[in-house]
């Protein structure tokens, strides 16, 4: 296995990894599908880990390392915020993905080749979709 390095990003216990990884991206397969996926994951509560039989304590804290290549991507992502589209329907609000035309004028602050420039949004809209699956599931309760 090949040696990680970049910095560390706290994951919970117990997550999976995702194993897909866009063609364009150099670096490790899922690397920021995890990312994404651990960032919007709800932390496991007390009374989660007591239904398990367990205390918070007995969970380990897993590390999620992010490669240099992927840093800027993981800090542009932490900075969508509130910049997400709410649909309405019968059942409430929904995500349905990140308000782009909000997140633009971010990236081009940037000043990035066309070509870099490129690389982020495929690798932010690799952690959209990523994410996307997990804010629903936390917003419905069925976190695991």
């Amino acid at each position: 296995m090949p040696r990680r390095a970049g910095r560390p990003l706290r994951r919970r216990a117990g997550r999976d990894r995702h194993p897909l990884r866009p063609r364009h991206l150099p670096g490790p397969a899922g690397k920021l599908r995890a990312c994404a996926a651990a960032l919007h994951e709800p932390p496991i509560t007390e009374a989660e880990a007591r239904e398990a039989g367990f205390e918070l304590e007995d969970y380990d804290t897993e590390e999620l390392e992010i490669w240099p290549e992927n840093v800027q991507a993981v800090q542009m992502f932490c900075r969508i915020g509130t910049r997400w589209v709410h649909a309405s329907g019968g059942m409430g609000a929904v995500i349905t993905g990140v308000r782009w035309e909000a997140m633009y004028p971010l990236i081009d602050r940037l000043n990035l080749p066309p070509g870099d420039w490129e690389d982020l949004l495929g690798a932010l809209e690799v952690m959209e979709q990523a994410a996307l699956p997990v804010i629903r599931a936390a917003a419905a309760g069925k976190h695991k």
